[in-house]
């Protein structure tokens, strides 16, 4: 099928396949009247190839957001939503901001209320990366190439809150290519140029096991604090919206360090054995809410 575009210069840029065998696919097309600026669209094609008119308006949409938006990329996460990542820069309403685009779809093309605002994110934090995956849990793991390393961060599975899990410890100009999910690992792929021939580039593979273990981190209306951070040996949690019930600190392999029920207010950890490096740590309320911060022991 053809895809009706815009104007000129229009490019697909990725195909996914849903369990009932209809195809998405995405990309983006000059903005009407524009010859520099570009809108995102998807697209939706029954098993014979037509566009499918239950999805969007007559199989397609075209997100005519003000500002400039580039080479997305769709994939399918295990409820049948579709996940859309692209780059550029979105001016709104609510949103003024230039970095990485999320949105999710429901079934018929219209925006997942439940993720993000109204349906989208923007990660300004992310340097405009498309190289994504979904766990089966509905996070977002992300790879891009931050001040030339490459870093995978992770979202909540409503989009809203952003994790800086790592960065690869490689040399320069690294740029990650591809991330997939098999089971509970990850497997990233790149280039990185070497400091000792900065004429070549390598290719770089890491698997990382146990991926899932990790506690999604998921944007809620909890609010606590940790001090200080970076820590050394105590750290004190804080909540004043009611009481902690649990607090539990992982590894970054989802590896649980630490446990302590605590039914109060606050809260002091000993994190005096604790490796240096980067955790996370997740409260739980007594009322059953949760919240997940990052914090470095030094």
């Amino acid at each position: 099928s053809s895809i009706a575009a815009q104007e000129d210069s229009d490019a697909g840029q990725s195909i996914s396949v849903q369990s009932d065998g209809k195809i998405v696919t995405c990309g983006d097309m000059e903005q009407s009247g524009s010859s520099i600026y570009y809108d995102m669209y998807v697209a939706r094609l029954n098993t014979n190839g037509t566009l499918d008119n239950t999805f969007g308006t007559s199989g397609k949409r075209i997100f005519n957001w003000t500002g400039d938006q580039y080479q997305p990329k769709a994939k399918i996460d295990a409820n049948g939503k579709i996940v859309m990542l692209g780059w550029g820069y979105l001016n709104s309403t609510n949103i003024d901001k230039y970095g990485t685009l999320a949105i999710r779809l429901l079934n018929d093309g219209t925006n997942d209320n439940t993720f993000g605002t109204s349906g989208s994110s923007v990660y300004d934090d992310i340097n405009n990366s498309t190289v994504f995956d979904i766990s089966p849990n509905g996070s977002i793991y992300i790879a891009d190439d931050y001040l030339s390393k490459t870093r995978l961060s992770r979202t909540g599975n409503n989009g809203k809150t952003v994790a800086n899990l790592f960065e690869m410890p490689f040399s320069n100009s690294d740029e990650p290519t591809k991330i997939k999910f098999y089971g509970n690992n990850l497997y990233l792929i790149g280039t990185a140029q070497p400091t000792t021939n900065t004429d070549n580039t390598e290719i770089y593979f890491v698997k990382l096991t146990n991926v899932l273990g990790v506690t999604d981190i998921e944007e809620t209306d909890l609010s606590f604090n940790i001090s200080p951070n970076p820590v050394t040996d105590h750290l004190t949690v804080n909540y004043t919206e009611g009481s902690i019930h649990q607090i539990q600190i992982t590894g970054l392999t989802g590896q649980i360090l630490l446990q302590k029920d605590v039914n109060d207010k606050q809260a002091d950890i000993d994190v005096s054995q604790l490796a240096n490096g980067l955790y996370l740590l997740t409260v739980e309320t007594t009322d059953g809410r949760r919240g997940v911060q990052k914090f470095v022991k030094n």
